[in-house]
């Protein structure tokens, strides 16, 4: 064997020696390598978990738009058959007879209330004369 400071140690010593070169070499292996691939490893599990979550979402969007499509032609359909009962135009006062609500009569300015200050009895008298006349 070849004589070095090595061969030199104690058995312990050798140990000792190996044991702290193993360990340099490991310490070494997991800030250089391992913790840089576990910083991606993470990254990667955080955005595949971003993007089932983004898929459930649009799955139940997907989902959704079907309800709204039946829907839609469930609407359509009642608004097809509304289409042929109902008048395609609509009906207003001013094609009736020109002046809206033809058929009533004009009305009267309203009153005061009854109690109002300045308001007597004349008041009450003229409003009981309309409603008996």
């Amino acid at each position: 064997m070849a004589e070095n400071s090595f061969t030199k140690l104690s058995l312990a010593g050798q140990v000792g020696v190996s044991l702290q070169l193993a360990a340099l070499i490991c310490g070494g292996f997991y800030y250089f390598w391992y913790s840089d691939a576990l910083e991606q490893a993470n990254n990667k599990r955080a955005h595949l978990d971003q993007l089932r979550r983004y898929i459930l979402a649009l799955e139940v969007t997907a989902t959704k738009v079907r309800e709204f499509q039946r829907e839609l032609q469930l609407l359509e359909a009642k608004l097809k058959t509304l289409k042929r009962i109902l008048p395609p135009e609509r009906e207003t006062p001013a094609r009736r007879g020109g002046r809206p609500h033809a058929n009533l009569p004009e009305r009267e300015p309203m009153l005061p209330a009854p109690g109002d200050p300045g308001v007597g009895v004349k008041a009450d008298r003229v409003m009981l004369g309309r409603l008996f006349t």
